[in-house]
Formats: C-alpha cells, sequence, structure tokens
C-alpha cells in the first residue's frame, strides 16, 4: 500500500528544487506531462526529455506491501487476472533458446513472483530450479498449491540464497513501483550469474498518450499513488546499459515493454506464446491434484483454445470445466455471492462457448445459432450485472458487454430468428457508437445483401476482443 500525507504532499510541491529523473538522473526542470486525478486534487507526471522516462513529483513512498488475500480474491485472481500468456511470452524467448541449444536447464529467480506462475512455468515446463520472493499473501499461497520455493518478503542486500547466482531472473511489473530504479538493477546484477539474463516487464510511457486507450486501461497504466516510474523503451534501454548491461532488446507488446538485459550476447528464441501456454496448462493440469488452481487452469485453457480457433480442442475440453447452465441473477446481492454458483471468469467463458459454438462446424447451424445465441446471451446478462454493482472495476465485462449482445443478435440469425436479431442489433448498434450508415443497415431484418456487411464487424469485435482478453490471462 502507498500513502504520502497531504501535508508532506504540499510541501514537496511547493518545494523549489527540481527532481531529477530516477531513471536517468538528468536533473530538472522537467515540464509537466499530465496532470492524473488523485484525491481531491491532481499528482503531477513529468516528462524527462533527456531519456523520455515519465514519472511522479513527488515519487510515491511504498510503506507496506503484504496484502491479505480473501478467497474470493483468489480466486479472481486465479481465474481472470493473473495474465499467463504475459509470462510466456517474457520468459519463453530465454527458456526456449537454451533448451533448443541443448543446454542444461539454469536457475531462476523471479522477483515480485506473485502467486508463482512463472516459476512454475520454468520448472514444470523447462526443468529449471527455481526461487520466488514476493511480499504479499500470493507467495506463501502459491509454494503450497504449485509445489515451488517463494520467500515471502521484499529482496536485499542481505543475500538469503547463500552465495547462489541465477541464470535468468525476472521481475515482471515490478520497477515502475520503485523510486531508484537504478540501485534496484544494481541488486538484481548481484545475484545474476555470468552471463545471465534480466528479463523485465513494465507499463510502456508511450500508451499513456494514446488517445485510443480505454480510459480504464489508461488509469491502470498511471496508477497514481503506486507507480513512480513510466519507462518508455529508450529510457528503459538507456537505464540498462548505464548499469552494466549493455546488450539490451526491450520489446513492445500492445501497453506494455518486455526487456531483457545481459553483460554477454542475448540469446533469445522465436517463440509462439500462445503455444507455449496451452503445452504448458495441459501439462499442469494432468499434474496438479484436483483443486482451486486446477479448475483455474481448465478455464484458461479452455479460454486459449477458442482464441486460437483450436474449436474441435475446445470442445474436447469443454466438460472438463463443470460450467454451471446460464441460471438467474435476480436477488444475486454482491460478486461473492455470485461465486458461490459461478466462476469468476464466467462472462468469458460463456461467451467464448458461443464463439465455439458459432464457429465450429456444426452441420445443424439453425441448431447451433440457436445454442451459442443463449451462452451469448447469458454473457451479456453477467456483463451487465457485473459492471452495474462494480461500476469501473469491471474491465473485461464493460469491454464484452456489447460484443456479446451483438454476438447474441448474429446467432439468432443464424439461428432462424431474424426479429429478436434485428431488435439485438439496434440495440447494440447504438450502444456502441457505430457509424450511422451500418446502424441503419444493421438494424433492418438480416438479409443476405447486409450479411457482409455484419459479418466484417463482427470479425472486428472480435480481433479486438481477443486482444483484452490476452493480456489478462
Amino acid at each position: 500500500m502507498t500513502t504520502l500525507p497531504q501535508t508532506l504532499l504540499q510541501t514537496l510541491l511547493q518545494s523549489g528544487t527540481p527532481p531529477a529523473c530516477p531513471a536517468c538522473g538528468a536533473p530538472g526542470p522537467h515540464e509537466v506531462h499530465l496532470r492524473p486525478a488523485h484525491g481531491e486534487g491532481t499528482w503531477p507526471v513529468l516528462l524527462c526529455r533527456a531519456c523520455t522516462a515519465r514519472f511522479y513529483n513527488p515519487l510515491p513512498q511504498t510503506e507496506d506491501m503484504k496484502t491479505y488475500v480473501e478467497i474470493g480474491v483468489l480466486r479472481w485472481y486465479l481465474e481472470q487476472n493473473v495474465n499467463l500468456w504475459f509470462y510466456a511470452a517474457q520468459l519463453g524467448p530465454v527458456l526456449s533458446a537454451r533448451a533448443l541449444a541443448a543446454r542444461p536447464p539454469g536457475a531462476m529467480l523471479d522477483i515480485g513472483c506473485g502467486y508463482g506462475f512463472a516459476l512454475d512455468l520454468a520448472k514444470r515446463g523447462f526443468g529449471w530450479r527455481v526461487q520466488g520472493v514476493e511480499p504479499s499473501d500470493y507467495g506463501p499461497l502459491g509454494a503450497q498449491a504449485l509445489g515451488v520455493p517463494i520467500l515471502q518478503g521484499l529482496l536485499t542486500e542481505d543475500d538469503p540464497f547463500g552465495g547462489q547466482k541465477f541464470d535468468l531472473i525476472c521481475a515482471s511489473q515490478v520497477i515502475e513501483h520503485i523510486p531508484d530504479p537504478g540501485a534496484f538493477i544494481d541488486m538484481l546484477r548481484r545475484y545474476l550469474a555470468p552471463g545471465g539474463v534480466i528479463a523485465l516487464t513494465t507499463p510502456s510511457a508511450e500508451a499513456i498518450d494514446n488517445q485510443a486507450l480505454d480510459p480504464g486501461m489508461r488509469d491502470a497504466l498511471l496508477s497514481v499513488g503506486s507507480h513512480t516510474v513510466l519507462f518508455s523503451a529508450e529510457s528503459l534501454r538507456r537505464l540498462l546499459a548505464a548499469r552494466g548491461l549493455p546488450h539490451v532488446e526491450v520489446r513492445i507488446q500492445l501497453d506494455q515493454l518486455i526487456a531483457y538485459a545481459s553483460a554477454a550476447p542475448l540469446d533469445l528464441a522465436p517463440i509462439d506464446p500462445a503455444a507455449l501456454l496451452v503445452e504448458y496448462l495441459r501439462r499442469a493440469i494432468a499434474e496438479l491434484p484436483d483443486g482451486m488452481i486446477r479448475e483455474a487452469m481448465r478455464g484458461r485453457l479452455y479460454r486459449m483454445l477458442v482464441e486460437q480457433g483450436d474449436y474441435p480442442a475446445a470442445e474436447l475440453a469443454w466438460p472438463s470445466l463443470n460450467f454451471p447452465p446460464p441460471g438467474s441473477l435476480e436477488g444475486v446481492a454482491d460478486f461473492p455471492e455470485f461465486l458461490v454458483k459461478y466462476p469468476s471468469n464466467a462472462a468469458a467463458i460463456a461467451y467464448l462457448r458461443g464463439m465455439q459454438i458459432l464457429n465450429g462446424g456444426r452441420r445443424d447451424t439453425a441448431q447451433a445459432g440457436a445454442e451459442a445465441a443463449v451462452m451469448f446471451g447469458w454473457s451479456f446478462e453477467i456483463c451487465r450485472w457485473r459492471c452495474a454493482i462494480a461500476g469501473a472495476d469491471c474491465s473485461e465485462e464493460g469491454g464484452m458487454l456489447w460484443s456479446a449482445r451483438f454476438h447474441q443478435a448474429f446467432a439468432l440469425w443464424v439461428a432462424g430468428q431474424p426479429a429478436p436479431a434485428a431488435a439485438f442489433a439496434r440495440e447494440v448498434m447504438t450502444a456502441s457508437g457505430v457509424d450511422a450508415a451500418l446502424r441503419a443497415r444493421a438494424a433492418e431484418l438480416y438479409g443476405e445483401a447486409h450479411v457482409p456487411a455484419i459479418v466484417r464487424f463482427s470479425r472486428r469485435v472480435q480481433r479486438g476482443l481477443a486482444r483484452r482478453l490476452r493480456r489478462l490471462v
């Protein structure tokens, strides 16, 4: 938890000392780039002209990183929140390169490892020796569930590993919380084996300037009061090189950066993160005992298979989910009560089930359309309910709401039910702000002349949804 007393905030803002850039050390003054809201005022974000990093003035001070994890929050984290795809994208190039070179598995240290999924991916998928460090209560929970060693606390100069060095050191979504990023990199290097690689992920500073970015996503990237520095690709490259890691590669992945740095030339293999993740999930499901974590992985595997268009494999995986049939949300007061009956990712699973049925090549297309419409409709109802009770705190459901309604309309048209299809089409086109011409066409009964335009729009919505879902796996 990060806090800054209002009196201290006022004192720092009124002081005449221009702050130096925490990324490169360039002295101020630095111009105010943004003024995101914080409390009753704003918390300025400055732009360093020397390295292009953005940073808060004053920097937030981290006081307490320990988090109590309630069971409902843990289910949401496992089923919906933690980004497994991004772990595969971050670690896969290093782990796969070593395997392809027929070198023995190495040792990996993960700083801020959370539940330990990255550790498990390296250990279970590639046979690496692993060690995690995590200040929150997710650490011991994940250590027990996944069988990986996690030290609860913060990494310090007091070596807790008995002099062990690591071939790969990861820190995902950590460096943006650190007031002194240079000192943090120096500390990581202390534990790095000769020729080892540091792999970092962090939000992209350039992304906050993207006017097309969803406001909720921008707020998450800014994380006022929690983040200290937002790195551009250039500022992160400069920081790592300045700290004795001359071989640096920074990749831009949507609104995130993935950086690799080493004192030796980098050896990074080209990978397919989705394929790597599917293989890992299948192995974990086969090896883990029944329980919350295994059920969460089954849901994630199903999502990956549908998103990849592997509908036959998704159909085979569907029964293992034990997904409850569509019901009623009448009288369900809050999210904990919802979790008594349904998984936290029920809206996404229902949506993807509709996609699988609709695109799975069934001979009876009318029946497939009818079944898919039921699942899309159920997804829409969950999304609408979640947005009503949680407001802005339901980014996935908010992004899926009108996509689900549109695909419900399209599925009803496939099922031979043009009247309800047209009614839902009018609703979704009006609500989602599509251009007037397409709205007018879609408001009509689905005639053959309008099908190409409808299909093209459907595919655009589907691609956009897939991108959003990939960030949250």
